[in-house]
C-alpha cells in the first residue's frame, strides 16, 4: 500500500504496482473482503486472567485482520505495552497457533 525505498526502483519500471490507499482505510477494505487475510501474523501482549491479550500499540489493522484471517498465528511478547482501549483486546481462544518471544 505504501511505496518506500525498497520498493520505488520496482513500481518506476513497471515491474510491481501498488495501491495508493489511506493507512484508515484499510481495515475497511479487509473487512469487505477488498483485502483478503488468509493468515494473520500478529503480536500480543500475555493473556490476563481473562483470557485477554492486547495488541498493544497496533491496533490500526491488526484488529481487522485478525477478524477476518483463517489462521491467526501470534507471537506473545511480555514486553508488548497493553493498552486500555477494549478495542485493542482479542480472546486467546481466537487464535490458531501461539509463538512466546520476549522483545523489546
Amino acid at each position: 500500500f505504501f511505496i518506500g525505498d525498497y520498493a520505488r526502483e520496482t513500481i518506476n519500471k513497471g515491474e510491481g504496482d501498488y495501491s495508493p490507499v489511506f493507512l484508515s482505510q484499510v481495515p475497511r477494505l479487509i473487512r469487505r473482503n477488498m483485502i483478503p487475510i488468509d493468515v494473520a501474523f500478529i503480536q500480543t501482549s500475555l493473556p490476563d486472567e481473562h483470557g485477554y491479550m492486547s495488541l498493544g500499540v497496533s491496533v490500526d489493522i491488526v484488529k481487522s485482520a485478525v477478524e477476518k484471517a483463517s489462521i491467526v498465528i501470534e507471537q506473545v511478547n511480555s514486553y508488548m505495552p497493553v493498552s486500555t482501549e477494549i478495542l485493542s483486546f482479542i480472546l486467546m481462544m481466537s487464535i490458531s497457533s501461539f509463538l512466546t518471544m520476549n522483545r523489546c
